[in-house]
């Protein structure tokens, strides 16, 4: 978990499983590349998401996504770039993970193709859209 407090992180997991989490609470973007390098899956467990920016990170990152249906994620194709899960459903993340484990051509699959999804979201393409625009409605 990055950015947030061990004191919230024990409040939303079993202590059990605590030992399993790496709490970072404050990281170099550095740092963050090599976590999403060295992770072969990226969980998205948003609630609620304007765009998603670390979603669209891990999966450059070529991690296989999970994620709830939120902000850039709703775009994604269930079983093609990510495999989704229900918001506030721990039976929804388990079964996921539990693909994944068992599944590694589709890890691998899901992880290719979200890394091809996100190839085209660069800040000059943005730009590039956002002037096309602008033109549009300038006329």
């Amino acid at each position: 978990c990055v950015g947030l407090k061990e004191e919230d992180v024990a409040m939303m997991i079993d202590e059990r499983y605590l030992k399993l989490v790496s709490l970072k609470p404050k990281v170099s973007k550095e740092v963050i590349k090599e976590l999403y390098l060295s992770h072969p899956v990226y969980l998205h467990t948003s609630l609620y998401e304007g765009f998603g920016l670390s979603i669209a990170e891990a999966g450059l990152c070529g991690c296989a996504l999970i994620s709830t249906d939120v902000g850039i994620a709703e775009d994604l194709k269930d079983g093609v770039h990510c495999l989704k899960i229900e918001k506030r459903n721990p039976q929804s993340l388990y079964e996921k993970l539990s693909i994944f484990l068992k599944n590694e051509e589709l890890l691998k699959s899901i992880s290719h193709n979200a890394k091809d999804f996100f190839q085209d979201f660069t800040w000059k393409n943005c730009a590039e859209k956002t002037l096309k625009v602008y033109e549009k409605v300038m006329g």
